[in-house]
């Protein structure tokens, strides 16, 4: 039996809200192809979208992903009938491929093309949506091949004769795969958030959780320990504490996202030395929104800076406290490459500049010879070299930075917010993107 009475017509082909609801009869299962996909990444994420989501009068959603958490929801999900009868087409063809990237262009005579691609098992952005033509579907495959080199494309037509169509189902809508797809209530919230801040905030605050969770116990990175027995004539170098970048990434936790018809669009953080000299950049979006409404909602520390008619700032002062070490074998080139190619595949991008000897006078500024007596009078035996480094990875993925047991020196940390960002294992909506130096010894 087919039910097109929750077609909606009146959105353009590309929407990916465009949405079309079968019902398997037989199975008792009602299938949705086309939704809306957030992302909500940890357990806190996932908690505060589910509270703005109850607030905008949504009830109903579909659970989705395993280390990126997704919240899938009809397009008219709060007004259209959703029980736990329903669920996602989308959602259950990714889980009918939990391993490699795959794609399916669904033909359907009368309705349209409905695309939809999973890579391990999870849904990808800017798929499950429809489109009017094959040629408009394969125009946006395209894309995903040039992400995914080795996708899977599979083309099929389903015929909706009412006589066939359960028979004609595609094999991954099965009523065993439905049981996780289905749509779930959300759970009922007592507070209110702005509707925006759930997919930022939330974000952000697991950022700055990640990098808290570390033991204080490695507040100093390991190969201090080992630098305490190296050659007395080793220089003294100062670099960042780990702990600086907490602090860092607490301040940022601090931003309104969309206070008062503003919209929070990057932050951007200029390290010197010990200090970070940080500015919130913000639009104004709505075009009632004035420089008195945006002012009052400056955080503490955070001062406010017009610009101009649909920009202005938050600006801060944030200390970056650094430590002096000796550098030993830790800040040789074949310790510290190892170390970066370790964490090159864990993080959206990473690289290294070449090797260059510091200048007299900026080594004179990297070295500090006060901590130990007598040491400027005593000619260093090793020779400093620098190495120019750039960090490209989710802002919830911090926590993979202290695997980055090196001497290093920040230059600059910023947060770009990527509307439309494909989300998966190394990207988010929410990008952090950090510049420094790598203190080396050949």
């Amino acid at each position: 039996m087919v039910d097109l009475k929750h077609h909606s017509e009146s959105l353009t082909p590309q929407s990916p809200t465009r949405s079309w609801q079968w019902h398997d009869a037989k199975a008792n299962i009602h299938w949705v192809f086309g939704m809306r996909w957030l992302p909500a990444l940890g357990p806190q994420g996932q908690k505060a979208m589910q509270r703005s989501l109850r607030e905008q009068g949504f009830t109903w959603a579909v659970n989705h992903g395993k280390q990126v958490r997704l919240l899938g929801l009809h397009p008219d999900g709060a007004i259209a009938p959703v029980n736990p009868k329903t669920a996602s087409a989308a959602a259950a063809f990714a889980s009918a491929h939990p391993s490699g990237a795959h794609a399916l262009c669904l033909q359907i005579p009368g309705m349209g093309v409905w695309l939809v691609a999973a890579c391990d098992g999870c849904v990808l952005s800017d798929t499950d949506r429809w489109f009017d033509t094959l040629e408009q579907a394969q125009g946006c495959l395209q894309g995903l091949r040039d992400r995914h080199e080795q996708i899977v494309c599979q083309t099929i037509q389903w015929s909706l004769d009412e006589s066939d169509a359960a028979n004609d189902q595609p094999d991954f809508l099965q009523a065993s795969l439905a049981k996780q797809c289905r749509f779930c209530r959300l759970p009922s919230v007592q507070t209110s958030w702005p509707w925006l801040a759930f997919a930022i905030v939330a974000i952000a605050a697991l950022g700055a959780t990640a990098y808290l969770s570390w033991p204080r116990q490695q507040a100093v990175p390991r190969f201090v320990d080992s630098a305490l027995n190296a050659a007395p004539l080793s220089p003294l170098v100062r670099t960042h504490r780990p702990e600086s970048l907490v602090g860092l990434f607490e301040s940022w936790h601090q931003l309104p996202v969309d206070p008062a018809g503003w919209l929070l669009q990057s932050v951007a953080c200029r390290i010197d030395e010990q200090q970070a000299f940080c500015r919130a950049a913000y639009k104004r979006h709505v075009p009632g929104a004035h420089n008195e409404d945006l002012q009052p909602h400056a955080p503490p520390g955070w001062a406010f800076e017009p610009d101009s008619l649909d920009r202005a700032y938050f600006k801060r002062t944030i200390d970056m406290p650094m430590q002096s070490l000796q550098l030993h074998q830790q800040a040789s080139t074949t310790f510290g490459l190892s170390q970066l190619q370790r964490l090159s595949a864990r993080v959206a991008g990473l690289s290294i500049g070449t090797s260059s000897r510091l200048p007299a006078d900026t080594s004179s500024r990297m070295v500090d010879r006060g901590q130990r007596p007598f040491e400027s009078d005593v000619p260093m035996t090793q020779t400093l070299f620098v190495r120019k480094l750039t960090l490209r990875l989710a802002l919830r993925q911090t926590d993979r930075l202290q695997e980055l047991n090196l001497p290093l020196r920040w230059r600059q940390a910023d947060l770009s917010i990527v509307q439309g960002a494909e989300i998966d294992q190394l990207r988010g909506y929410l990008m952090l993107n950090l510049q420094g130096e790598w203190l080396e010894t050949p």
